[in-house]
């Protein structure tokens, strides 16, 4: 069902086939670099040398370099083999090759794998032996924990100090994905242990030591890691049953773990004031702390919109009064700037016949004016989402909502004021405050008399031509191919059927010299205050090679118009119309932008990307110079497959915190309903993309966003789609630059 697919990235990625030879001795081979044999097992020249034992930077061929391996213990599993070396599940399969999910990669007997770090095991004699199998000393002076074991009487519980930090050796890993030296689960799994095996463990280094290493980047799922453990408590319950400690203790760990969700999601500050009143009014209180409430807050600080909205409906319906009321008015300051839109239109769904306002209205126990403020604090937060800053707009929402409330009988009807909402989120309703976001292109339209000479094949021939042969060629391709489609999806066919006037929309080529080169916009500056971040987006396709003149607009399928005839719907053209939208969100959120692309092989062979992050490094056309942590790469794809849906978030291991960057992606992607995503290695020699290659030194993906010829294709064409899509890429890329 799609057209002619000369496209980079497109495909779905190959099942990833395991070696599970791996060699104890590498032999070095002509060419061989350390550079390149460490890049091979994800590590940099330094750890390699390090893992390795080697002591010279220089290889000779035939050099033998020995590589660390063990077997699993007998009876065991892959992760018996990683605590042994101190690794990480994640840190020992990625060294291995091992693709998630994990428990279905079955080792055959005696299989060797790599291993980092050092193992602790026992001697013959009972002795303890230290077996370093990444070949370094270690100082004498290192430092241990000690444990300090006092016996008491057989009431008292056995008591352990431990008197120095964690000694777990952090990986950059964990540190970039949770903020921690640790996972998510050995925090919550050692905060465990030292409630279950110390008496008043809360202010104790045993206890302490972990939770300082709970943060915003692993609250969440340090949170449902203890709640997996079963232990029939809460982490918050944990911390305020520890009797045996001071109060105040206590109470700063719950707020420490309250302040790092807040943090993560970005909560107003007013929940915070009545979180901690009810944390005090808990241990004023006669009996045991009771945390339902304060577990029911961090719950729904992370809930989706879906559960917010959920939450709201069963509140006004078994409360009488809500709003004004404790629950009501959390579940409301979870409304914000980034939600708005999604709670409204969830609530719709869970309740058909009675909107978000009318919920709130109609509790007419409520006072009037509590009521009027509930139903400003939606608007004003709907109309920032959408940039809506409108003083006419509000006013006359406003005056709306007072004359309902003044009507001597009857009850409040929102009907008016849901329209104005409605109109907000379908972008009827536009801020009267005027910025520039039109978007300049450095290279200008060749003249058509210009001669274009193809650097494969040394043919010339005029801008003119070479456009007037794209068009007809494209229209005889295009003409075959809706033959086939009419065939597979059994539509009769006519060739009156078919409107080909979009292909007459075909950009004309940029030609610098007498070579087609690629397109790239002037550095387009934040449209708020600069965040120092710079992003360059890549509209997939829609451009020349210059190697062969080649017109390449991805790939397409055809859509039926409401007159009945069908058009060619081009990847190109919607990736155009993504990349300029979203490059106004990123401004307006503080970004730069650098809107680059052409053919995939003109990018290539002109160095497109490597001599535009050079060009932002030394100050690009405004003077601002960007350090290479600044920048990160997205380019903008839509998928082909009949039938298939969902988004990828493709990326290339061996790129500069590629593997952090797309997950941080994908996480924010799947937290919308309308998004189904998931990571796609790509790997070089394999399943490679070319588009890639040019930014290993700085983060970069490919995003698939949806099928164009899927089943839910539908989705391209949906403005709500692609605000909910970008939205969530946005905040993606705030949690990983870390900007509040």
């Amino acid at each position: 069902m799609s057209g002619p697919v000369n496209k980079v990235g497109s495909q779905a990625a190959s099942t990833n086939k395991i070696n599970n030879q791996r060699p104890e001795v590498y032999q070095v081979k002509p060419n061989d670099t350390i550079a390149k044999i460490a890049k091979n097992f994800g590590m940099s020249v330094d750890e390699f040398k390090e893992w390795s034992g080697l002591k010279s930077g220089t290889l000779k061929t035939g050099q033998k370099i020995t590589l660390p391996t063990d077997v699993i213990p007998k009876g065991k599993g892959l992760l018996a083999l990683a605590k042994k070396y101190g690794m990480t599940l994640d840190e020992f399969c990625n060294l291995n090759s091992i693709p998630k999910p994990y428990n279905n990669y079955k080792p055959d007997v005696n299989e060797k794998f790599y291993v980092k770090q050092v193992s602790t095991t026992k001697s013959s004699s009972g002795t303890t032996q230290k077996q370093d199998s990444v070949k370094t000393e270690q100082s004498s002076s290192t430092k241990t924990d000690t444990v300090d074991t006092k016996q008491k009487s057989d009431s008292s519980k056995v008591e352990k100090e431990i008197t120095s930090t964690p000694t777990s050796n952090p990986t950059i890993a964990n540190k970039k994905t949770w903020g921690s030296s640790f996972t998510p689960q050995e925090i919550a799994q050692q905060i465990k242990d030292a409630v279950d095996n110390n008496s008043g463990a809360v202010g104790k280094p045993v206890f302490d030591n972990y939770l300082n290493e709970i943060n915003p980047k692993n609250v969440v799922e340090v949170i449902e890691a203890y709640k997996a453990l079963k232990t029939g408590e809460t982490l918050l319950d944990a911390i305020t049953s520890e009797v045996g400690s001071k109060k105040d203790s206590r109470k700063a760990a719950v707020m420490h773990i309250y302040d790092a969700m807040a943090a993560r999601k970005g909560t107003s500050p007013e929940i915070r004031k009545k979180f901690e009143k009810e944390l005090n009014d808990q241990f004023n209180s006669m009996g045991m702390v009771n945390t339902k409430r304060l577990d029911t807050t961090l719950r729904r600080m992370n809930a989706s919109p879906m559960e917010i909205a959920k939450d709201i409906r069963n509140v006004v319906d078994k409360q009488s009064s809500a709003v004004g009321k404790h629950d009501f008015d959390e579940l409301l300051l979870l409304i914000n700037s980034k939600n708005a839109a999604e709670v409204i239109k969830s609530y719709k769904k869970i309740s058909p016949k009675e909107s978000l306002l009318n919920a709130i209205t109609s509790e007419v126990g409520s006072k009037k004016d509590v009521r009027k403020a509930a139903v400003m604090h939606i608007y004003d937060n709907l109309a920032k989402q959408h940039n809506i800053d409108n003083p006419k707009v509000r006013s006359e929402f406003k005056q709306e909502l007072d004359k309902e409330f003044n009507k001597l009988i009857g009850m409040v009807n929102t009907e008016n004021l849901d329209q104005v909402l409605d109109n907000i989120i379908s972008g009827n309703i536009r801020s009267n405050v005027k910025v520039n976001t039109n978007i300049t292109y450095e290279n200008p339209k060749a003249d058509p008399n210009t001669k274009v000479t193809f650097t494969g094949n040394n043919k010339t021939m005029t801008v003119a031509e070479l456009y007037r042969g794209t068009i007809s060629g494209a229209k005889t391709d295009i003409s075959k191919k809706f033959k086939e489609f009419c065939r597979d999806n059994k539509i009769p066919y006519n060739e009156k059927n078919l409107d080909l006037s979009p292909i007459d929309n075909f950009p004309e080529p940029t030609v610098k010299g007498a070579t087609i080169t690629t397109i790239e916009s002037k550095a387009l500056p934040p449209l708020t205050k600069s965040n120092g971040k710079v992003i360059i987006l890549n509209p997939g396709h829609g451009s020349y090679s210059s190697s062969s003149g080649f017109f390449d607009p991805g790939v397409y399928t055809f859509v039926k118009r409401k007159d009945g005839k069908y058009v060619p719907f081009f990847e190109y053209e919607k990736m155009k119309e993504y990349a300029n939208d979203f490059s106004t969100k990123l401004r307006k959120q503080g970004y730069t932008v650098v809107i680059a692309g052409g053919h995939a092989n003109t990018m290539r062979d002109q160095n497109t990307f490597t001599d535009l992050v050079s060009r932002l490094n030394n100050g690009h056309k405004n003077g601002t110079k960007y350090s290479t942590k600044d920048i990160a790469f997205i380019s903008l794809h839509a998928d082909s497959m009949p039938g298939k849906s969902g988004s990828s978030v493709c990326y290339d291991s061996n790129g500069i915190d590629n593997t952090t960057f797309a997950k941080f992606l994908v996480d924010s992607l799947n937290e919308e309903q309308m998004v189904n995503a998931k990571l796609s290695e790509r790997v070089p020699g394999k399943n490679g993309l070319l588009v890639l290659n040019q930014t290993q030194n700085i983060p970069s993906v490919l995003l698939e966003v949806e099928f164009l010829n899927g089943s839910e294709s539908h989705k391209l064409q949906s403005s709500d789609f692609r605000n909910r899509f970008e939205a969530k890429v946005l905040e993606g890329l705030n949690e990983y630059f870390d900007i509040k």
